[in-house]
């Protein structure tokens, strides 16, 4: 799951990869039942992952991923604005320096100054909202460069005039890759002005989720659910009636999934776009990527710029010699020595494997995890 952690402006996974969140159980108690609170406070880690001592107070650290209960991550997932609010974690404020000798004392501080420098840090509040203000439909969480089974999405969209299928699925391995439309009217009304900076939002919110829609290997597991304005979003006191019917295009979804995956059929028709068919477009897209992204690592370590150490100089260098950060244990050094040698054998720059490889091409890029 997602959450957005609004003090650091980031979103992050559930559950946490490290130990650096606290609770405080009587705030827990507002947002989950005994039962759970309790089996977090049995299973809390003692330390945090930092050397530096802390205070906590009466504060606990998260558990660990494993132990984590699922309903807290689903709570913090869910903190939609302004209709549920956002739960308060805490944290410790690593970037707040010090106070030198010569300045304040703790007591003639005002608030936002320095720290004492005997002080034991202290941590402070901080707020998870809604996952879905960074990431609103995070299906790379489920993903590796090539699948040992299907995973899917259903992806919820505004019925349009113009489609009377409520539940669609791609049939080809071209279907899916158009825009999706936001039309904007263009009159000057406050409604326009509205709509507009709705869609300024949307934009921002949802932009790489839109893209990785598109994306080949992605697009043809996804379902597409048309929804009329009654239905689904914050439309919170639907009747019985609608929400049976939203039921009933979960299982149509769920049917289409099973009819391409394993029958490689589609109302009926025979369709491509089989299970074989999704594991052959990833690994042709793959493959495309993995060739450009060796031919940009041989070419880096082939030409280095003047004056700069070549690659192989740096593995090999002495420990004494700078730079003295992550260097490389002896047995790692040997390692990467013949590891990088055969990676720049690799990157020839001929893009053989980019021809006819599926379109849009998506990018291979180092980036954060969250």
């Amino acid at each position: 799951m997602i959450s957005t952690c609004l003090t650091f402006g980031r979103p992050y996974t559930l559950p946490f990869e490290s130990s650096e969140f606290f609770y405080l159980a009587s705030e827990m108690r507002l947002f989950f039942p005994e039962e759970a609170v309790a089996w977090m406070d049995s299973h809390s880690p003692a330390v945090t992952q930092h050397g530096e001592p802390i205070d906590p107070g009466s504060l606990k650290l998260l558990p660990n991923g494993d132990d984590l209960p699922v309903i807290v991550a689903t709570r913090l997932s869910l903190s939609f604005p302004f209709l549920f609010c956002a739960v308060p974690l805490y944290a410790v404020d690593w970037t707040r320096r010090r106070r030198t000798n010569d300045e304040p004392a703790r007591d003639k501080r005002v608030p936002g100054d320095a720290l004492d420098p005997d002080e034991v840090r202290k941590p402070e509040r901080v707020w998870f909202s809604d996952g879905g203000i960074c990431s609103n439909f995070p299906l790379q969480l489920f993903d590796c460069p090539l699948p040992k089974w299907p995973t899917f999405g259903i992806n919820l969209r505004d019925l349009r005039p113009d489609r009377s299928k409520r539940v669609w699925m791609p049939r080809s391995n071209r279907g899916g890759v158009a825009h999706l439309w936001s039309r904007l009217t263009t009159d000057s009304s406050i409604d326009a002005a509205g709509a507009f900076f709705s869609a300024v939002f949307d934009a921002a919110r949802n932009w790489m989720d839109n893209l990785q829609s598109m994306v080949p290997g992605y697009r043809d597991r996804l379902v597409h659910v048309y929804l009329d304005k009654h239905e689904g979003g914050l439309n919170l006191n639907m009747e019985k009636k609608v929400v049976k019917t939203l039921g009933g295009y979960g299982i149509e979804a769920g049917e289409k999934l099973i009819d391409h995956f394993i029958h490689g059929m589609d109302d009926g028709e025979a369709t491509p776009m089989t299970w074989d068919n999704q594991r052959w477009v990833r690994y042709r897209s793959t493959m495309g990527l993995l060739e450009t992204f060796l031919a940009d690592f041989a070419y880096s370590v082939e030409h280095p710029e003047a004056g700069d150490r070549t690659f192989f100089e740096l593995i090999g260098r002495e420990k004494e010699v700078p730079p003295a950060g992550y260097r490389f244990r002896d047995e790692q050094r040997l390692e990467a020595m013949d590891l990088t040698e055969r990676l720049k054998e690799l990157g020839k720059p001929d893009g053989i494997l980019q021809e006819g490889a599926p379109r849009p091409t998506p990018a291979l890029r180092i980036r954060p995890t969250f």
